[in-house]
């Protein structure tokens, strides 16, 4: 499943793989693990490097600042239905990888994302779930875009609550390259924003 024997050494390991790779990898019950060996890489595959995780953040909130605040408004503006349509499963799309993210989480393949978002914990992302679904349902969810970017800016900065950075949180975009600013890796830090996606 995840192309390497063994448990993942760095993120190197990390950015190969699909979110709903990582979560089948990591969910699941094991029958039979006598040796403790399944259950120790398993580990190693949910727990990936803090840096990984900001890069995945900091990615799928950027995606979302483009497909949402930036790509859909200006799509509708010229009346373009399918192409708004696309920019609006696109934005779905990093908002579940954000969410996912941000509670140490991994999107699962996407035809029970919206079930997984709604169990997360203890349920408190139902109305997270709620509004991306009207998102996809809706002919102009320009303002549910925007009732959404606020969720989620909230939601980030009460993880980061406390901290220096919490105050740049200002838009998707901005709060996107803040988070990616904090990664540690040189060289994770330095690759395009969207390179975890």
């Amino acid at each position: 499943m995840s192309g390497i024997p063994g448990a993942p050494e760095c993120w190197k390991d990390f950015i190969r793989l699909p979110d709903s790779a990582l979560a089948e990898l990591t969910n699941g019950v094991i029958f039979y693990d006598g040796y403790g060996e399944v259950s120790c890489i398993r580990k190693a595959w949910d727990n990936p490097p803090e840096d990984y995780a900001l890069k995945k953040i900091a990615g799928s909130l950027f995606s979302m600042s483009q497909s949402g605040e930036y790509n859909y408004k200006r799509i509708m503006s010229r009346g373009e239905a399918g192409a708004a349509a696309l920019c609006a499963a696109e934005y779905v799309k990093a908002c579940l990888s954000a969410i996912f993210w941000l509670n140490s989480k991994r999107v699962p393949y996407y035809k029970w994302a919206f079930r997984a978002l709604r169990e997360l914990d203890g349920g408190i992302f139902s109305d997270f779930a709620s509004v991306l679904e009207m998102i996809l349902l809706t002919k102009d969810c320009s303002d549910l875009i925007s009732e959404m970017d606020t969720m989620m800016l909230d939601f980030v900065r009460s993880e980061h609550e406390g901290t220096t950075e919490s105050a740049k949180f200002t838009d998707l975009q901005h709060t996107a390259f803040t988070l990616n600013d904090m990664i540690k890796d040189t060289e994770l830090r330095n690759l395009d924003i969207m390179a975890a996606l």
